[in-house]
Parts: C-alpha cells; sequence; structure tokens
C-alpha cells in the first residue's frame, strides 16, 4: 500500500498529526473496545489516599455508585466525501496533499485558499465562483470531519461540563463532583467545588463584560466520521477482510483473531459478533492511551487517546493513517486512574 496515496485527509490536521509522533512513555491499553453503549461505565479501581485508609468506617468500593457521564454526542449521520461535482477538486486535493507531504501549518495553506481565489475569481470569475476562501471550506467541499467536540474539564477531579451550560452564566460555576458519594464520613461526600472558568477581561462595553473561557478543556472527535473516511479509501475493506481468509491450522496463538474473545465475543442477539461474513464490517476496536511531553525545559505531560482496528493485518494496524485519533487529554498533570474514567465515558458511549 502507498503510504502517501492512501493516507485520510482527515490527518491534516495538526492535532491528527500528534498521532504519529508518540513519545516514549510506557503505552498503556486501556480497553479492548468491544463494549455495548448500556454497559457499566464505572470502571472502578479507585486510588486511595492516606484519609480514605485510615478511616474505619470506610464503605467498599462497589458500594459507590460514581457518575462519569457527561453530555451526550452529537453523532449526526456521517457523509461520504463528494468530489465529482467540481472541476477544481483536484486542486484541492493537490494542496491538502501538498500541506501532509511538507507538514505545513493550517495557516499558511489557509492563506494559500484565499490567494487562490482571489487569482481565480480574476481568470473566470463564473467558473470559479464556489472555489473554497478558506482551508475550513475545502474540507467542508470534501466531506472531511472538521468538527471537534469540546467539553470543560475541571482541573481537579477532570470531571467533564458542557461548555455551552457553563459559560452563559454570570458566576464563576464550580465542579459539582462526588468521589464517594456514599460514604459514611460527611467530609468524604462534599463537593469538589473547583471553579470551572476564569475571566478574561476585554475592552468591549468598557471592560464590563469579561470573556468566559473554561480552565482545561478536553477535545474530542467522533468515532463513526473518522471510520467513514477510512472505508472511503481504495481497498480499505478489503483489508480488513483479510483476518477471515487466514489459516491457522495450529493451537499457537499468532494474532488477536486467535483468541478467544474474538471467537467467543456475542452481538444484542447472541450470535457471534465476529463472523467471515461480515468481517469487514463488523468492527473491532482496540484502545490505547499513551502520555508524551510537548515542551522540552517542563514537565507538562499531555495524554493521547487512540485506537486500532484490530480487523486489519498487524502490519498494517498500526500504521499512523490507520490510527483513530480519539481524544486528547490536557496536561500537566497525569489524571488519577479512576479519574480517566471521565474521559473514556464519551468514547465509550458512542460504541
Amino acid at each position: 500500500m502507498n503510504d502517501d496515496q492512501d493516507r485520510d485527509f482527515e490527518d491534516y490536521d495538526d492535532e491528527n498529526r500528534d498521532s504519529e509522533s508518540f513519545e516514549d512513555d510506557d503505552e498503556d491499553g486501556v480497553s479492548s473496545d468491544f463494549e455495548d453503549d448500556d454497559e457499566d461505565s464505572n470502571f472502578g479501581d479507585f486510588e486511595s489516599d492516606e484519609e480514605y485508609r485510615d478511616s474505619e468506617d470506610f464503605e467498599d468500593d462497589d458500594e459507590e455508585e460514581v457518575n462519569f457521564a457527561s453530555k451526550d454526542f452529537d453523532d449526526g449521520e456521517p457523509k461520504l466525501p463528494n468530489i465529482n461535482n467540481d472541476n477544481y477538486t483536484w486542486i484541492i486535493l493537490w494542496i491538502l496533499q501538498y500541506q501532509q507531504r511538507y507538514k505545513l501549518p493550517n495557516v499558511s495553506i489557509d492563506s494559500l485558499f484565499k490567494f487562490l481565489r482571489f487569482f481565480l475569481l480574476t481568470v473566470d470569475e463564473n467558473k470559479f465562483s464556489s472555489f473554497p476562501s478558506s482551508l475550513y471550506v475545502a474540507k467542508k467541499i470534501l466531506g472531511i470531519s472538521t468538527n471537534i467536540i469540546k467539553y470543560a474539564a475541571c482541573n481537579k477531579c477532570h470531571k467533564l461540563y458542557d461548555i455551552n451550560e457553563i459559560s452563559n452564566t454570570t458566576e464563576v460555576p464550580t465542579c459539582s463532583f462526588i468521589n464517594y458519594p456514599n460514604h459514611s464520613i460527611e467530609r468524604f461526600r462534599q463537593k469538589c467545588n473547583n471553579p470551572l472558568v476564569k475571566k478574561i477581561d476585554s475592552n468591549k462595553d468598557g471592560g464590563n463584560n469579561p470573556i468566559i473561557r473554561p480552565i482545561m478543556t478536553f477535545p474530542l472527535v467522533n468515532i463513526r466520521r473518522q471510520l467513514t473516511l477510512f472505508f472511503g479509501r481504495k481497498d480499505f475493506e478489503v483489508t480488513c477482510r483479510k483476518w477471515a481468509e487466514r489459516e491457522n491450522e495450529t493451537e499457537a496463538l499468532f494474532d488477536i483473531y486467535d483468541g478467544r474473545i474474538w471467537m467467543s465475543f456475542e452481538d444484542g442477539k447472541g450470535e457471534p459478533f465476529f463472523k467471515k461474513e461480515y468481517a469487514e464490517t463488523h468492527i473491532g476496536l482496540m484502545l490505547n492511551m499513551d502520555w508524551f511531553q510537548p515542551y522540552i525545559n517542563s514537565q507538562y505531560s499531555v495524554g493521547v487517546i487512540y485506537a486500532v482496528i484490530c480487523n486489519l493485518p498487524r502490519s498494517e494496524r498500526f500504521k499512523p493513517y490507520n490510527i483513530l485519533t480519539l481524544a486528547v487529554i490536557p496536561g500537566p498533570k497525569e489524571p488519577k486512574k479512576h479519574e480517566i474514567n471521565n474521559y473514556l465515558y464519551p468514547i465509550i458511549n458512542q460504541l
């Protein structure tokens, strides 16, 4: 497979190119992504602090009902790229390939589109009147999703909130998350109460209307839209089907396809989910998490949650253009194990 030809155009965004440069922190396999949407979102496994251990009246973790739920994801029906209606589509494709090949920033490509539109309108205004005026419009013409869902995250307990809900208020909203809601001691049942937004002074209206911005944001992308773009690539379905055509006449386990989970996992009707006749459409995703340091002279750890398609052969599975970049966990510090559940919930909820 030619890497330059088959790369997905969605990887042109700077955020997606980050998935290609994960640094050498220990990679944590978070979850094998074969759960149903209705599966319990509480992944348990709370870390204990000193006060927690010293309490004689402490209750079992299994009895705690901690809600990691966040605002529902906008999961509209994705559309396949439409590249057959315009004579200048090849120009857009070439520019995007040029950007990816030389790793150019979005700002420079956006300026290039503005210049080309101005130039083409002087050549033939009627013919090129719909030529994109920006990089955003160009991607929209090709059907490439550019929308990134952002949540506001508490920088203390990492609970997620809808940005619109906490921004439309005159007071500074605080986090209402309770880590141990069923604890017998009152101080363990108190809310987090950490501020979620910051006020930025503005010159508008004499500085009386400050701008409200979340202290920490959590960006998230749509899994279905990414898969739609993947399946729009040439021979992608054929590659996903290769696992069903392989033969293993020994008892040795060579790949995930030889394992018990792959063979015994069932759908909602109790039927095997990974059947050979549905080899290219019943997709198995494996979630991974990796941490990296974006800055050289400071301790600032950022996490990336990404998924690989287990249907693909091992030789293709972890290639950058076959990886689904799902979310970026903001820094500067890594959340605790049970706090990661807040970031996993909106991802698992899509499945």
